[in-house]
């Protein structure tokens, strides 16, 4: 379990680092596509300054004990597909109102909210926050494993469209793995496959030692993530725990990863297909 103040660090090295990337960027860079398909470069780092202003905000207004609808947001739930829409609509908007600052608003945006959680109190993290897309209340304690997630794969997004070659922050991924069961993607996303819950499908995944094995059983339409070792598993994949949450996160597809030698593959290859149909719909 990684503690909040580890936590807390890690959100500042890893904004200084991207922050240091992102100034060396260019306007050629800023045009290029990214593996987030409605966005270019420039409006991925202008989701990120939406995030870090916005959410900066809704905390502050939380410490307040003001849990109102804040101006700009709805007041009913937005699901599945809507919020997908909703991010990128706004992304899109901040990158067109900032035009040339975006970079230096990148910076300014997270030093601020960096700020704000080296200055909250022990009595802090349990206030509630409102939610702008989902329509209810968090604790402002559940905002630090978000925003390393955002930081982390949205900087593997941007080094992956302007290098050759990318990785993702391996100090990111510890936090990035015991995100993942709690994800909306891809777990409420149905799984189309010839199963049934008397004989469960099994995509056993061998990783790092630390990691050891982690099992995806599909029973009927649903998946479940499991530690139970692979050994019984109709399709066996040796790799890295950050191929894995590449993997997990959209960022690969099963097939290109096995293509790439990021998996060691044994058994029904015939699987593959239906896991990467899995991870490519909108649960």
């Amino acid at each position: 379990m990684i503690t909040r103040e580890d936590s807390i660090r890690l959100i500042i090295s890893e904004t200084g680092r991207l922050k240091q990337y992102i100034n060396g960027l260019n306007q050629d860079d800023l045009r290029k596509p990214t593996p987030c398909e409605d966005w270019d470069v420039g409006e991925l780092i202008a989701h990120l300054v939406w995030f870090a202003q916005n959410y900066r905000g809704l905390i502050e207004r939380g410490l307040r004990g003001d849990l109102s609808i804040p101006d700009g947001f709805q007041d009913t739930p937005v699901k599945g597909p809507a919020i997908s829409r909703a991010y990128s609509n706004a992304a899109v908007a901040m990158n067109q109102s900032l035009g040339q600052e975006l970079l230096l608003a990148f910076g300014e945006r997270f030093d601020k909210f960096n700020d704000l959680l080296r200055g909250l109190g022990a009595d802090d993290w349990a206030k509630p926050y409102y939610h702008p897309y989902l329509a209810n209340e968090r604790e402002i304690d559940s905002i630090l494993a978000v925003i390393i997630q955002e930081i982390a794969i949205h900087e593997w997004d941007i080094r992956s469209s302007v290098e050759t070659s990318s990785a993702i922050s391996a100090e990111c991924v510890p936090i990035l793995m015991e995100k993942l069961p709690s994800n909306r993607r891809p777990w409420n996303s149905p799984f189309r496959i010839a199963a049934t819950a008397d004989e469960p499908i099994i995509y056993g995944f061998q990783l790092d030692a630390a990691w050891g094995g982690i099992d995806i059983v599909v029973a009927g339409e649903k998946a479940r993530l499991e530690s139970t070792g692979g050994f019984d598993a109709h399709l066996k994949l040796n790799g890295t725990a950050s191929s894995f949450v590449l993997l997990m996160y959209g960022r690969l597809t099963l097939d290109s990863a096995i293509t790439a030698n990021q998996f060691d593959a044994q058994g029904d290859l015939g699987l593959v297909p239906q896991f990467d149909r899995w991870l490519d719909t909108d649960g």
